[in-house]
């Protein structure tokens, strides 16, 4: 019975060994069976010749095809990307179908130009990286071509020496045909303005007139402007005019002269109305001066007299200076910097008042040699201290227009000479002096 047993097991083992060897042999001859994967490669040459499918078993290699052709373009690559973006690596595997794009690049470009309402000109096929030539200038009703521009607004001026790397569009940019010259006569006799063709000269006109100035020309900023200059913008000529005389708001008149490029008057300041009109106080006897004192601007002439008046001016008092209108309009008192500045150009302060002086009205037993050579004619006039008028033909002062910042209470300055010294000093007082105005 143990041997019946034993028996049968061996024979069970064998049996199942069996079927598996059996069921092993059927897997593998299902292997064999199996079909082979291919997968379909298509190439869009987006326009350019007919190139071919392919059939790639898995994990094989796409055969890169013999490039396309497509008039006025260059083959570059293929891609995957329908954009022409990364080209396709051919050393890859296939797992899938797919769609491979020919990338090009054009061997021309188109260059159009916008006349913006000027005559038209056709647009031009350009090789690609050659400079496209420039065309013949168009034309534009009342308007001049100016350049040719990347923009609209001709911020960005074309270069005509550029190579063409892509299409592009240029745009006329226009100025006016004429340009407009304007004569700025600066208070002179009007000269009307004139329109000149660009790059053309304008005819000077007639010189214009101005009541006490010479004419010495028509100037561009600084410069004297050369009538040969071709016009290529609008502009403004204005008159330059030598004061030859000035007239203050009550019609008095002065000799003008000119030292170191600024205008002087020749005679002490003889109007008792400020330029805006605004009459002060005119001091006619003692009884009446309080010039010293006075907050108020006032005058009076030496001795209170009508010769005195006519022969020197009047003396002023400080208040009269703070009000910057005393002068006629367009001339002003000058400053302490001014005044230095035209005693440094006559030979300095220890020797400018025999230059400056007048040749009369100063005392006659003085030593000193008065030349008066550079026309200025400082005179004799004296002062009033407080109330008491001094120092005529001896000694006499003029205002200084600015206020001593040194000075807490904002005192003036003035510059004196005198007779027997050469030299022209600086001070500071509530006298009454003698005003000089000069040109702006």
């Amino acid at each position: 019975m143990k041997h019946f047993f034993k028996r049968n097991f061996y024979y069970s083992l064998s049996c199942v060994i069996v079927c598996l060897l059996a069921l092993n042999l059927m897997s593998c001859e299902d292997d064999n069976k199996q079909e082979v994967v291919y997968y379909t490669v298509d190439f869009d040459s987006t326009g350019g010749s007919a190139v071919e499918s392919q059939s790639i078993k898995r994990f094989d290699q796409i055969v890169k095809p013999e490039n396309p052709t497509k008039e006025e373009y260059s083959f570059a690559y293929w891609s995957q990307d329908a954009e022409g973006g990364q080209a396709y690596d051919f050393e890859k595997p296939v797992f899938k179908n797919m769609v491979l794009y020919a990338y090009w690049t054009p061997e021309f470009y188109m260059v159009t130009f916008d006349t913006q309402g000027g005559s038209s000109i056709d647009p031009v096929k350009v090789k690609a990286l050659q400079a496209v030539e420039k065309p013949e200038d168009p034309t534009k009703e009342n308007a001049r071509f100016i350049e040719w521009s990347l923009d609209e607004q001709g911020s960005n001026p074309y270069d005509f020496s550029t190579p063409v790397e892509y299409d592009l569009t240029l745009y006329a940019q226009w100025g006016k045909a004429t340009n407009t010259v304007i004569f700025d006569t600066d208070g002179g006799s009007t000269i009307e303005s004139v329109e000149v063709a660009y790059n053309q000269t304008v005819s000077k006109p007639i010189d214009p007139t101005k009541e006490f100035n010479e004419f010495l020309g028509w100037y561009m900023g600084s410069s004297e402007f050369d009538f040969a200059t071709p016009i290529q913008r609008d502009v403004t000529l204005t008159a330059k005019w030598k004061p030859i005389k000035v007239k203050d708001i009550e019609g008095n008149i002065y000799n003008v002269v000119e030292i170191n490029g600024i205008f002087w008057m020749k005679e002490n300041l003889k109007t008792a109305t400020l330029n805006d009109g605004t009459t002060i106080k005119v001091a006619k006897s003692l009884a009446e001066n309080d010039l010293s004192t006075s907050s108020t601007p006032a005058c009076c002439s030496y001795d209170y007299t009508e010769a005195n008046w006519t022969q020197y001016g009047y003396l002023y008092n400080k208040a009269t200076i703070i009000t910057n209108k005393i002068c006629p309009k367009g001339w002003h008192i000058p400053s302490e910097a001014e005044w230095d500045s035209m005693v440094t150009f006559v030979g300095g302060a220890d020797n400018a008042a025999n230059r400056l002086r007048a040749t009369t009205s100063w005392h006659s037993y003085s030593t000193n040699t008065t030349t008066d050579e550079y026309g200025l004619s400082l005179l004799g006039a004296g002062w009033l201290e407080t109330t008491t008028f001094k120092y005529m033909s001896l000694l006499s002062g003029w205002w200084c227009g600015d206020a001593d910042s040194s000075d807490p209470v904002g005192s003036y300055k003035y510059k004196s000479i005198s007779y027997d010294h050469t030299n022209i000093s600086t001070g500071k007082s509530k006298y009454a002096v003698s005003i000089r105005c000069i040109k702006d």
